[in-house]
C-alpha cells in the first residue's frame, strides 16, 4: 500500500489536527493532497487508542463505495475494524429498512433508490425517536458533496463530528457552501485549514490549476501547492483519428506504467465505457480492477498495484502515481454542465502524484482550447497519432462494431449514483 502515511511521517500541522479535542465539532479545509483523508484515519485511531473511545462508538462516513474500499484498507493498516467506515447512503438505507419500512423509495420511472428521500425520512425518524447519540465521534470525508440533511443527521447521531472538505472539489450540484457548513456544525471558531499540498509534482499541479474556474481559488491553490521536486514528467495529450487507435494507445500506456511499478488510475466518462474497455483489455492480456467484480474483472483492492478503473465521478478522494483520462471526445462530457466538467477534471488530475495522460479519438472535444493553452505555455505535450496503426479490435472479428461497442452514447445518467450503497 503505497498511499498510506504513518503518523510519525505526517507534517506538524497534520499531527496537531489529529489530536484535537472532541468538545466541539470541527471542520478541516484543505486542497487535494493536503492529507485530509489520512488525518481522519489517524484521528479515528487516536480517539480509540489514546482517548479510549470504544471502536463501535467511532464511525467514518465516506461518499461512495470506491472511497470506502480505500478508507477500509487504511483502517486495516492501523489495526482497526474496517466496519468502522461506511457510505452515508448505505447507513441510511439500512436504517430505513430497520426502522421505517422494507419498501425503499425509488426514483420515478427507475429502479434506483431515491437517496435524497431516504436521507430525509431517516432524519425525520431519528428526530421523532429522541434517542441518545449512537456515536461518540464521526469522521466525514468529502464533506463538500453532502447536503444540509446529511449534517442534520450527523448532529443527531453523534456527540462530535469532524468534517474534511474542499469546495474546489465540489462536483455534485448541491446548494451547500463553506459558510453554511460552518454554521450548521457551529464550527465557526473550530475549523482548521491545511496550507500545504504535498501530493503533486510541478507538472501535475500546473495542469490542475488550469481547470480551476474561480480566480481566487486558483490563487489559493497556487499558494498552497508545495512543489517538492520528485520524479516529474510533462503531462501528455494524445489525439488519435479513431477511438480504436486511441484505445490501443491507452493499453500501451497501461502496460508501460504497470511495468514501471506505478500505481495507475484510469478515468472513464461512463460505466458502459469503463466495463467495455476493461473487457476488451482483458482480451489483450491486461487485467484492470473495476468498482464491482465481474466475470472479466476483480473488484478494487487498494493493497496491490493492479491498474484500477473508475468513472469521472468515482475517483474522488484517491491517490495514484499516474492517472490516465481517455475518451475526452465522449458525448457524456459534452452534455455535462461546463463548470461541473472542469471541476471533475480538476479532481481527476489531482489524484496523480507524478504524471497525467489525456487522450481523445477526435480532434475536437470539450475544453480543447484549454489544452491548447497548456501546450502553448509548455505545460502539456501534444502527440498526434497517425491513422495507419493496427486496430486492436480487428482481432475480435467484428471490425467497427466491436470498436464502438463500449463507446455508444447511450443514457448513463445513473452513473454518478451507482456506487453509493
Amino acid at each position: 500500500m503505497n498511499w498510506f502515511i504513518p503518523f510519525n511521517q505526517l507534517i506538524a500541522e497534520q499531527q496537531k489536527i489529529v489530536s484535537l479535542g472532541t468538545e466541539v465539532n470541527r471542520v478541516l479545509f484543505g486542497g487535494p493532497g493536503s492529507g485530509k483523508t489520512i488525518i481522519l484515519l489517524h484521528r479515528a485511531y487516536y480517539l480509540h487508542k489514546a482517548k479510549h473511545l470504544p471502536a463501535d462508538r467511532i464511525h467514518i462516513f465516506v461518499y461512495n463505495n470506491t472511497l470506502l474500499s480505500f478508507i477500509q484498507s487504511g483502517l486495516l493498516a492501523l489495526g482497526l475494524d474496517p466496519s468502522m467506515a461506511s457510505t452515508l447512503d448505505s447507513w441510511c438505507y439500512h436504517y430505513y429498512q430497520s426502522n421505517i419500512g422494507k419498501k425503499i423509495p425509488r426514483v420515478q420511472d427507475s429502479a434506483s433508490p431515491d437517496f435524497g428521500e431516504i436521507r430525509k425520512q431517516t432524519y425525520e425518524k431519528i428526530v421523532s425517536t429522541s434517542s441518545s447519540p449512537k456515536y461518540d465521534a464521526l469522521m466525514v470525508d468529502e464533506g463538500q458533496d453532502l447536503d444540509e440533511v446529511c449534517y442534520k443527521i450527523f448532529l443527531k447521531i453523534s456527540k462530535h463530528t469532524t468534517v474534511a472538505c474542499d469546495f474546489k472539489q465540489q462536483i455534485y450540484e448541491i446548494d451547500e457552501s463553506q459558510e453554511n457548513l460552518l454554521s450548521l456544525l457551529n464550527a465557526k471558531n473550530s475549523h482548521s485549514t491545511l496550507n500545504r499540498l504535498v501530493r503533486c509534482t510541478p507538472g501535475v499541479a500546473n495542469t490542475a490549476e488550469a481547470f480551476i474556474i474561480d480566480d481566487k481559488l486558483k490563487q489559493e491553490f497556487r499558494k498552497q501547492v508545495d512543489l517538492i521536486e520528485r520524479r516529474d514528467q510533462v503531462p501528455v495529450l494524445q489525439i488519435a483519428p479513431y477511438s480504436s487507435i486511441e484505445s490501443n494507445e491507452l493499453m500501451k500506456q497501461i502496460k508501460m506504467r504497470v511495468n514501471n511499478g506505478d500505481s495507475v488510475g484510469i478515468v472513464f466518462p461512463t460505466n458502459k465505457t469503463l466495463f467495455g474497455f476493461v473487457k476488451a483489455a482483458l482480451k489483450e492480456g491486461i487485467e484492470i480492477e473495476t468498482p464491482t467484480e465481474t466475470k472479466f474483472s476483480k473488484a478494487h483492492d487498494f493493497n496491490n498495484l493492479s491498474p484500477k478503473a473508475f468513472t469521472i465521478f468515482g475517483i474522488k478522494g484517491l491517490t495514484f502515481d499516474v492517472v490516465l483520462i481517455p475518451f475526452l471526445q465522449h458525448r457524456f462530457y459534452a452534455q455535462l454542465n461546463p463548470d461541473r466538467l472542469l471541476k471533475s477534471l480538476f479532481v481527476a488530475v489531482t489524484r496523480a502524484v507524478h504524471w497525467v495522460y489525456f487522450s481523445s479519438g477526435k480532434e475536437t472535444f470539450p475544453n480543447r482550447d484549454l489544452f491548447d493553452h497548456l501546450k502553448d505555455a509548455g505545460l502539456l505535450s501534444l502527440i498526434s497519432i497517425p491513422s495507419d496503426q493496427t486496430d486492436i479490435f480487428e482481432a475480435l472479428g467484428d471490425g467497427k462494431t466491436k470498436e464502438t461497442e463500449f463507446l455508444i452514447d447511450e443514457d448513463d445518467s445513473g452513473d454518478e449514483f451507482s456506487d453509493l450503497l
